[in-house]
């Protein structure tokens, strides 16, 4: 995936993800950040080159886009990343 096209769909899935999970307790959103975290760790590659197997890359993209929406609403000042911030109010 290109840089310009993953920030393209970044902008549209971290905001979604927030809308989401930003009433969920600390403690699940602090969970998922790890399981997101531990996707990315052994699948981050399926996010910038195509993998042989069907759904890799959706799981890393996901994993990803979920855990930049939780960075946004639990860490003080958002989060920046790719060049792109996000901020998100819990509710």
């Amino acid at each position: 995936m290109s840089d310009e096209l993953l920030k393209s769909a970044l902008s549209v899935s971290v905001p979604l993800y927030a809308m989401q999970l930003r009433e969920q307790p600390i403690e699940d959103l602090l969970k998922l950040a790890q399981e997101c975290a531990e996707t990315i760790a052994h699948h981050d590659d399926n996010i910038l080159f195509r993998s042989s197997k069907v759904g890799d890359a959706a799981k890393a993209f996901n994993a990803l886009a979920k855990g930049i929406a939780v960075l946004a609403i639990v860490a003080p000042g958002g989060v920046e990343v790719f060049g792109q911030k996000w901020e998100f109010k819990r509710e």
